[in-house]
């Protein structure tokens, strides 16, 4: 009996190794361009205050293509993103900064299955590295490319909608974000409470499923392969 545990224990592992890497999913955005506008982190005026948001960013008027690979609904996934964003302040056709990701981390959500739109229907809670600091936020978002799954053109409707709040147990983290985003704001951006223009971005973002769900879906597949012998 303890023989068969030890092996069907290794053939666990083994499986569920396997599986973590089958079950990775990666969704590609080649974003030609599109308008981005975030509001919320300043009173405006100049110079500006800031607030204790939320905070809303939104970009749409998207030109682009993009290549969706969405895990099926259920189980729990962390998600990482790769590739580069340049930004336009004053839309004059000179990239003004350009952000490299190397496969941040994003955080863990549950994903809703396959699909070309798609918004958690709670909130929720990230944390954003900036400097040595360790911020909590709650973040809501709505997205939807608007054409056809799996991949294809942005439709003209295409969008991405973000919120991002105060976390309870963190209230000052937001204020620590806004004070610099003002400051970046009356600096260079007329301190209007306004930080907007052009992007263009190439982006991968990889689904990995967490570890419990990596377990269950190694788990799934020996009694799977377990009932096939029978």
């Amino acid at each position: 009996m303890r023989k068969l545990i030890t092996i069907c224990a290794v053939v666990g592992v083994v499986l569920a190794i396997s599986s973590a890497a089958e079950a990775s999913y990666v969704s590609v955005f080649n974003i030609g361009q599109a308008d981005f506008s975030l509001t919320g982190f300043s009173t405006g005026g100049n110079p500006g205050v800031a607030t204790g948001g939320p905070d809303y960013l939104t970009i749409d008027n998207v030109t682009g293509t993009y290549d969706l690979d969405i895990p099926p609904a259920g189980g729990s996934w962390d998600v990482y993103a790769s590739g580069t964003v340049s930004l336009d302040f004053d839309k004059d056709g000179i990239w003004d900064s350009t952000e490299t990701l190397d496969n941040e981390y994003l955080g863990n959500f549950p994903s809703p299955g396959p699909s070309t739109s798609w918004g958690p229907t709670n909130d929720i809670p990230i944390t954003v590295t900036y400097d040595i600091y360790v911020l909590h936020f709650l973040a809501s978002y709505d997205v939807d490319v608007d054409g056809d799954y799996p991949s294809g053109n942005f439709g003209p409707n295409a969008h991405a909608n973000f919120s991002l709040s105060a976390d309870p147990a963190y209230p000052a983290d937001i204020y620590v974000l806004n004070t610099y985003l003002t400051c970046e704001d009356n600096a260079s951006g007329g301190g209007d409470g306004i930080i907007d223009g052009w992007m263009t971005a190439d982006i991968a973002v990889t689904c990995v499923p967490e570890p419990m769900t990596i377990c269950l879906l190694g788990l799934g597949e020996l009694l799977v392969r377990r009932k096939r012998k029978v």
